[in-house]
């Protein structure tokens, strides 16, 4: 009876040590949670308007924020342009910064990934409007 307690104990134990060496899928942790902005907000290209959100975000080929107006139930997928990390945060923090007249989301800090998303200011409408103008670009070769 011992004998068979022992081989049944090597089989236990050869089983896990298996499993252990086998590759496991990467997994990132998610980030998810839920905001107010008190005024209108531009995050990326989309204008967001003062009410409740939630958010969760993807980390899949790039660093992608899912948002949802909790009062008006709309949608909006927005990706960072930029990611670094840094000592774990105790808490997330959306940080918006002024242009002209309008709020943006410059970065946002996820607690406990020590992540920061950057995401580009909005193109003023001088801006969009200058590119217009250029139009198309010739490419000039010198002989």
């Amino acid at each position: 009876m011992l004998c068979r307690n022992i081989s049944w104990r090597k089989l236990l134990l050869m089983a896990v040590t298996g499993l252990s060496v086998l590759p496991a899928p990467a997994v990132a942790q998610s980030a998810y949670g839920k905001f107010t902005l008190v005024r209108e907000v531009r995050w990326g290209n989309i204008s967001l308007p003062p009410g409740d959100y939630s958010y969760s975000v993807e980390h899949r080929s790039a660093e992608t924020v899912l948002l949802h107006n909790l009062t008006n139930r709309t949608g909006a997928i927005v990706m960072a342009t930029t990611v670094s990390t840094v000592d774990n945060s105790s808490k997330s923090q959306l940080v918006l910064e002024q242009k002209g007249n309008e709020w943006f989301v410059r970065s946002f800090v996820l607690s406990g990934t020590g992540e920061v998303l950057y995401f580009n200011p909005p193109a003023t409408r001088t801006e969009a409007a200058q590119v217009a103008r250029l139009g198309p670009q010739k490419a000039v070769s010198n002989p």
